[in-house]
């Protein structure tokens, strides 16, 4: 869930970014919001789904885009660097608040089992099935799971395969996903079934969406295919979909639905706002997302979605000071935290500028 300060000087991200965001935190506060406008439970619940598969997709573009960058400029991807770069901008906040809710249960604030805070602190999360892994202040963890075994994997793939076959696997794992789903769904885990988009080899498509979309960005049949597909019109089906007809298909069919077509649908959805957004920011969507308060809260997002999970849930009869709480833990993470740990890495990259790091070529 977090961005890269290089991206910052893409448009209407940030603004993407909060909307994801601002999606979990209103699903997960769907009781309190449901008091004050009139909408059936379960369509507030599902747009925690929607906001997570943002992250990804925007995710996938953002890291994909980079390497992109670093590729074509040096013709290799340092991975030593990449891999520092990701420690730095993700570990401190996250095992900062992890250490909190480890130290809180050991005082018996919270009852979880210590085996699932291992699990959530070595990133597997997303494939523990044991006692505690509901856990309000664990449950989110599995997206940020997903999200590392993604980062852990993907660069050298990129670096091995070079560009072209890079869109290959992309595609491919794009379209095994909903078949993984189904034989994880039926076959590996039927006893977890609630948690089958939760793992990495059957919600890897997601996050390939934007990978893709980031391979195929300067292609030009692509681009062609663009001009004509991508419009205020496309845009405001792709978001009445997203909103309104993606979640009434959920409700409807459930698993049969959102397991087989329905994220695979979703990821072309956000897809198609993504090159709307970021390619038109002087429209009207791209002039919202693109407004201060909109970019601030996504810079702050990775933090915001750390502890939000917690606080919507101990915190949620208190709403919507809950909901104050949960910004004032996500600035002091950011500002006490976040930048702190930038400031040290970029510091520690000037310091080896002039050693740089031995490479692994394609």
């Amino acid at each position: 869930m977090e961005i890269n300060d290089k991206t910052r000087n893409i448009p209407s991200l940030d603004g993407m970014r909060a909307i994801s965001i601002l999606l979990v935190i209103v699903a997960h506060s769907s009781q309190n919001f449901s008091r004050w406008i009139k909408i059936p439970l379960g369509s507030y619940l599902l747009f925690a789904h929607t906001g997570v598969s943002v992250f990804f997709v925007i995710s996938g573009f953002l890291i994909t885009s980079l390497l992109l960058k670093e590729l074509h400029a040096t013709g290799t991807i340092g991975l030593k660097r990449f891999y520092l770069r990701r420690a730095f901008r993700i570990f401190p906040a996250f095992y900062l608040y992890l250490g909190i809710i480890f130290v809180l249960a050991l005082a018996g604030v919270f009852h979880t089992p210590l085996r699932a805070f291992f699990f959530a602190a070595i990133y597997t999360s997303n494939y523990y099935l044991g006692p505690g892994g509901d856990f309000l202040g664990l449950q989110h963890i599995w997206s940020l799971s997903v999200e590392e075994q993604f980062y852990l994997l993907w660069p050298a793939a990129l670096l091995l395969l070079g560009k072209r076959r890079a869109i290959y696997l992309a595609g491919f794992l794009i379209l095994i996903s909903p078949w993984s789903r189904l034989v994880t769904y039926f076959v590996l885990a039927p006893e977890h079934r609630a948690l089958v988009d939760r793992m990495f080899h059957s919600s890897i498509d997601t996050i390939m969406f934007g990978c893709l979309l980031a391979l195929l960005w300067q292609n030009d049949r692509f681009n062609r295919l663009l001009r004509i597909g991508t419009n205020s019109w496309s845009m405001a089906g792709a978001v009445f979909f997203l909103f309104l007809v993606d979640p009434l298909l959920d409700l409807r069919f459930r698993g049969s639905y959102s397991l087989l077509i329905g994220m695979t649908l979703e990821g072309i959805s956000i897809c198609l706002i993504t090159v709307y957004v970021v390619r038109r920011p002087e429209t009207l969507p791209g002039r919202v997302l693109n407004t201060p308060i909109l970019r601030h809260i996504g810079v702050i997002s990775y933090s915001l979605y750390l502890w939000q999970n917690i606080l919507t849930g101990v915190a949620g009869r208190y709403f919507p000071l809950d909901l104050v709480a949960i910004l004032a833990c996500a600035e002091l993470s950011y500002w006490a935290v976040e930048r702190p740990s930038l400031r040290l890495r970029d510091r520690l990259r000037k310091r080896t500028r002039s050693n740089p790091p031995v490479e692994v070529r394609p």
